[in-house]
């Protein structure tokens, strides 16, 4: 072939077998054509043999200058401008469109090259490195980022649409984006665009409170890592895992809006993922965790590009768990070739340890945050609601009746739902209120119809709505209480309750966990549970988030948590419980608590009448519940460090990033690290502790009274003036390797007394 030389200037038109198929070829201009092609492959997986990029052909322009050539390649795309993909350099053209536009009188000479030519350019950018084409390669790099900076600079002037403004145009219509969203685009733009971190498969979780919009970030996700395979001429294809049906019924209508990006939405949920069929385009697909778990339906996927779970803390579940451990031989990740693996939820991590070391085992010890806020921000911020939360003791009778139990906890419900339907105005009030009984769906069934006997008796104007749906049987062996709780027949009608709109009346959803995690419902005002001993802080976090959504300002997302007391679990008792719950879940990210952090919690998260119609007492509620949390947290630290190696502690000071004394000292209680780390076996020193690489080159006392001497260093204030030497910490804490833990006063006479009386 003839020679390409590397003075000279290009015109492109490149496409893969993939994006042929779609009619899909990028136009762009190069100086080193052999390097420009080499760039497009990095990344892809060779197993990708469709998604790698060619020429298709290849222009020589009788430009003098970069500028000049700038300018031909901005005459390219102007020709074809309606037929442009997005703001990319995608055009949906031929290669022979292309051609015979060139082929037109141009303002530069243009001289197509060869097909023989343009095939050997091909061939040889899959061929190893010359030393000539290294030291080429910076020119080819400089030129590519001037192309950057000049395409947005046009796509500024000529008010092209960017992809960001197309995203808040099409899921933010009229509206300016939160913080937190305007961040989290930013922070995963950069990802996307940073070759560097797609060594490997990349991993990380958005952790944003209910209502706060986890559904936008979700979307978020999808648009920037399809871009990223749109730059580099790969098939888009994501796998979008839920827990529950419900979470993508009530989110479909903002995913639909994808195709706007050229993506489809497949759904495989409600039975259909037997029935999902490929399209050779991008696309994104819904499926239910429990039906990928069942049978070899997984097998027959195509590569997926990008596996998302949504409420991520539930990816632990044995099965899935198993499939997409990278750890385990034969993980579908890595049979898929993925790219991405992401999740979202508000609460990561539970209560349960083993959940805690499978996401550590997905996603890192120390699992990477795209993006994190705090409910206390949200609420700060106004994103969200103001939670209120509304502790209920139920009187338990001495027979411990479950139904009689049930009972009291369905009238506080309704109570508490018309207290606050007279607190806002009528043309605000939402109405809706959704009772969670995890228990069983008998007791579901039975607070039903007792709720609708309860309304018809009293004349309320409330509606009665059932998630679940049930058919009695009775079953040989039943208890009279069981035959009493499981004697009816229900029926289904949540999604009547969905799509209610705004009226008078109060509108109340009863059910198991469906409507619990990742659904967004209009008009909810209120939530409650009826629960036992405990309730876990990521439980009270998703039940009280459902009604967050701000639909109108100065909104309050009230949720009663009702539980069975006795002569020795007192109201207080469960108002303490709640609250200390409520610590965790809203300051989990505060570890120096005051007492004026735990007043703000009293007064602006938990409702200020009890049960009874009493007014709390404020300032003994705010003694008892930072005395209750400082008993917690040494119970805590005392389970944490119980058996704990030097080893451990180490491992766990260096993750916490603890660097001195006194900051150890700060976290010991909220972080449940021993008071006194000496004590723990296997103990060195505070230096070693505190130094994730303790200096291999520590020295003896002798070499520092040696290095003094020599230096004429005589007292503690020259030393401290000295900067080749360890820090006056350091020694303290244990430098020497001979002196390990000094205490200062000791350190200061040892040091500088005369002579070399020091250890050898």
């Amino acid at each position: 072939m003839s020679e390409i030389l590397p003075e000279n200037f290009y015109l492109y038109c490149v496409s893969s077998a993939e994006f042929e198929k779609r009619s899909l070829y990028k136009l762009g201009l190069t100086i080193h054509p052999v390097h420009r092609l080499r760039q497009y492959a990095t990344g892809v997986p060779p197993s990708l043999i469709d998604s790698h990029l060619i020429y298709k052909a290849l222009w020589k322009i009788g430009t003098k200058t970069r500028e000049q050539l700038h300018e031909m390649e901005g005459i390219l795309h102007a020709h074809f401008a309606d037929r442009r993909d997005g703001t990319s350099e995608w055009f949906n053209v031929t290669p022979q469109e292309v051609i015979d536009f060139l082929l037109t009188p141009q303002k530069f000479t243009v001289e197509q090259i060869s097909p023989d030519d343009v095939k050997d350019v091909n061939t040889k950018s899959k061929q190893p490195l010359s030393s000539y084409e290294e030291d080429a390669y910076d020119e080819e790099e400089m030129l590519i980022k001037e192309q950057e900076v000049l395409r947005k600079k046009a796509l500024r002037a000529n008010k092209v649409e960017t992809l960001y403004e197309k995203f808040l145009r099409v899921f933010l219509p009229g509206k300016l984006p939160r913080r937190i969203q305007l961040n989290l685009w930013n922070t995963f733009e950069i990802i996307c665009t940073n070759d560097d971190l797609h060594n490997d498969i990349y991993k990380g979780i958005v952790q944003w409170p209910t209502g706060t919009g986890k559904t936008l970030a979700m979307l978020m996700l999808i648009v920037l890592s399809a871009e990223r395979c749109k730059r580099q001429g790969i098939l888009y294809t994501c796998l979008m895992i839920t827990w529950k049906e419900d979470i993508f019924d009530t989110i479909k209508t903002e995913f639909k809006k994808l195709s706007e990006f050229g993506i489809d939405v497949e759904d495989g949920t409600h039975g259909n993922i037997q029935n999902v069929t490929f399209p050779k385009k991008h696309f994104v697909l819904f499926a239910l965790h429990q039906t990928l778990v069942v049978g070899t339906r997984m097998d027959s996927f195509p590569d997926i590009y990008h596996v998302h779970y949504d409420e991520v803390h539930r990816i632990g579940g044995e099965k899935l768990y198993n499939m997409i451990d990278l750890n385990q031989e034969g993980n579908y990740l890595k049979k898929w070739n993925t790219r991405f693996l992401t999740g979202t939820s508000a609460t990561p991590l539970t209560n349960n340890g083993v959940q805690h070391k499978k996401i550590a085992s997905l996603f890192g010890e120390k699992y990477n945050l795209i993006s994190r806020c705090e409910i206390d921000d949200a609420v700060k911020n106004g994103w969200i609601a103001n939670p209120r939360f509304i502790p209920n003791a139920i009187p338990n009778n001495k027979t411990k009746d479950r139904a009689t139990i049930i009972e009291s906890h369905v009238k506080f419900v309704i109570k508490t739902i018309l207290q606050k339907k007279d607190q806002v105005p009528i043309d605000l009030f939402g109405g809706k209120c959704i009772d969670y009984n995890e228990y069983s769906r008998a007791e579901v069934a039975y607070a039903i119809n007792f709720a609708k006997k309860y309304i018809t008796e009293n004349s309320l104007q409330i509606k009665v709505y059932s998630a679940i749906e049930i058919k009695f049987k009775e079953i040989d062996g039943m208890s009279d209480e069981e035959k009493k709780l499981n004697n009816t027949v229900i029926t289904r009608n949540d999604e009547v309750f969905r799509n209610a709109t705004r009226d008078d009346s109060i509108h109340i959803l009863f059910a198991c966990s469906r409507y619990k995690e990742g659904s967004d419902i209009k008009n909810l005002e209120m939530t409650s549970t009826l629960i036992g001993n405990t309730i876990a802080a990521h439980n009270s976090i998703q039940i009280s988030g459902r009604a967050l959504r701000i639909d109108y300002p100065e909104k309050e997302g009230w949720c009663l948590i009702s539980r069975p007391s006795d002569e020795t679990v007192t109201y207080q008792d469960i108002l303490d419980m709640i609250s200390l719950d409520i610590v965790d879940l809203i300051l989990s990210g505060n570890n120096n608590l005051v007492k004026g952090d735990f007043e703000r919690i009293i007064r602006n998260y938990i409702y200020d009448i009890d049960g009874n119609g009493n007014k709390i007492n404020i300032h003994e509620s705010v003694d008892r519940l930072q005395a209750a949390y400082i008993r917690r947290q040494y119970a805590r630290r005392n389970k944490a460090v119980e058996g704990l190696s030097y080893k451990d502690l180490k491992t766990k000071v260096n993750d916490l990033g603890i660097t001195s004394r006194s900051e150890y000292s700060e976290k010991a209680l909220i972080k449940e690290l021993p008071d006194i780390p000496s004590d723990i076996r296997g103990w060195i020193s505070w230096y070693d502790l505190l130094r994730a690489t303790p200096d291999e080159k520590r020295m003896t006392l002798y070499d520092l009274q040696k290095f003094c001497t020599d230096n004429t260093i005589t007292k503690k204030d020259d030393y401290l003036l000295r900067s080749d030497c360890p820090s006056w910490e350091d020694l303290i804490d244990g430098y020497l390797t001979d002196l390990p833990s000094p205490m200062p006063s000791h350190l200061e006479t040892e040091l500088f007394k005369s002579g070399r009386g020091g250890r050898r």
